[in-house]
């Protein structure tokens, strides 16, 4: 069965996104396709992406699935193909098992003259990209509320991902490298771009962080892991039913080895500080012994494990207020002036540490 959704006001009897459905369902095997009803995850803290087309189905074994699907021409089917790369690395290297289980991924044709029921103006063949896959079970937040003690969800999560690290733990400075600087192309643009834009920074900032990464670079692990790819988010953490890890939407398989110590400081940041999820501050604690812990795997100090953590911190701090600007002021201030603080902390924690 396909669920068509009428669209609110429209008149269309069939949407974009059911038309899409519909092609799925010819494929794979996988029945009872219908559109993933989100209500039962928030937007902002679960299964979900704005890019592509998100519905729900049962794989031939019986399994509940959920398909991820756009069209091709669409920017969906670039996150699509970037997780597909993703899951096939983490098979390669022996860690699928945490991650979804892919049921299948593909491209279903489309002829030109079904086009229009996608609202497109086009007179040529598109595919549908799809990525059909095991739906976790239970998502981070909603774990938190069904035990009586949250510490024991963190502290799952904790053990769970330092497996994963041992696991996929391999000599390669310049993957270190090349994750590393792609986290300080983030804050250069945040500080020296989106923030002044809102009276939230200034030059002073922005020439912190390039000092910062000119002495934080060369103290990066030469040893890497796998990782989520920079961005462990709280909506992207999942457990299954008998309490196994599951990590959602990774970044492109290229981002995703190297230093776990940024990906934990922007988690206990978004657990703690911006979510304020049960737990948080047990959770950012545990975090960041997990950091430690890790760079002790890697072969670097507990200092450099900190300051790594704490740029992991500054990003997520950074990039929370520039999503609040004109939607929350007070938030964007309150995160921008805590992203500074942090930066300050860094910077002289750095320059103490040159000296």
């Amino acid at each position: 069965m396909v669920n068509t959704m009428q669209k609110s006001g429209s008149g269309e009897s069939i949407t974009k996104d059911a038309r899409i459905a519909c092609n799925v369902s010819r494929v794979a095997g996988i029945r009872n396709v219908e559109m993933l009803i989100t209500d039962e995850v928030p937007a902002s803290i679960g299964h979900g992406s704005k890019r592509c087309t998100m519905l729900s189905g049962i794989a031939p074994d019986g399994a509940a699935v959920v398909i991820k699907a756009a069209i091709s021409c669409d920017i969906g089917a670039n996150e699509i193909e970037n997780n597909i790369s993703s899951y096939k690395l983490a098979e390669k290297l022996g860690v699928g098992c945490f991650f979804p289980r892919v049921v299948d991924y593909g491209k279903i044709p489309i002829v030109p003259k079904d086009t229009t029921g996608f609202g497109l103006d086009v007179l040529y063949p598109l595919d549908v990209v799809y990525l059909a896959m095991e739906r976790a079970k239970t998502p981070f937040y909603r774990a938190l509320g069904k035990v009586n003690s949250p510490d024991t969800v963190y502290d799952s999560l904790y053990t769970q991902l330092y497996s994963l690290y041992e696991r996929t733990l391999q000599h390669d400075p310049r993957a270190s490298l090349s994750f590393l600087e792609k986290r300080f192309d983030d804050l250069e643009r945040y500080f020296g771009k989106h923030l002044p834009a809102a009276g939230l920074s200034g030059s002073e900032e922005l020439g912190k962080v390039h000092l910062i990464r000119g002495l934080i670079t060369p103290l990066r692990p030469k040893n890497v892991v796998l990782t989520t790819g920079g961005e462990i988010d709280v909506a992207h953490v999942f457990f299954s039913e008998n309490g196994r890890l599951i990590l959602i939407d990774p970044k492109p398989a290229k981002q995703m080895v190297g230093t776990p110590q940024t990906d934990l400081g922007i988690f206990a940041t978004l657990a703690k500080t911006v979510y304020a999820l049960k737990g948080g501050g047990y959770g950012y604690d545990k975090a960041k012994e997990l950091a430690r812990k890790a760079g002790r795997l890697q072969g670097i100090d507990e200092r450099t494990s900190d300051l790594l953590f704490e740029v992991g911190e500054i990003r997520l701090l950074a990039t929370s207020a520039r999503f609040r600007v004109g939607v929350n002021d007070t938030q964007a201030t309150l995160f921008s002036d805590m992203a500074k603080e942090k930066l300050n902390h860094v910077y002289y924690s750095l320059l103490e540490r040159r000296s």
